[in-house]
């Protein structure tokens, strides 16, 4: 039986290195690719939609500082989805955020 891998990116207006790191991330065998958009005005969205990565964007920026402290909102989010929890936020955790 083979396992299925989510990758988890987040990206801060990174559209440019997505462009790049993407493609090789996709192309990994029985993976699913996931993008937490934090909040991201460049064109991460349209990068993540050209290659067909599952985006999960967060409407307000957060603080890098708490990515490094592993309590980070977008994080938990990606886990989350990524990891088969469907399509709703943990009980206790409501962040605001779309997906599309």
């Amino acid at each position: 039986m083979s396992r299925r891998t989510t990758i988890l990116v987040l990206s801060v207006d990174e559209a440019q290195l997505l462009e790049a790191s993407l493609p090789p991330a996709v192309a990994q065998p029985d993976a699913e690719v996931l993008v937490i958009d934090n909040a991201c005005v460049d064109r991460t969205r349209t990068v993540c939609e050209e290659l067909g990565v599952r985006v999960v964007g967060l409407r307000e920026r957060v603080l890098v500082e708490r990515v490094e402290q592993h309590r980070c909102p977008a994080r938990r989010l990606g886990q989350r989805r990524g990891v088969g929890a469907g399509d709703r936020d943990a009980p206790g955790h409501r962040l605001d955020h779309d997906e599309t």
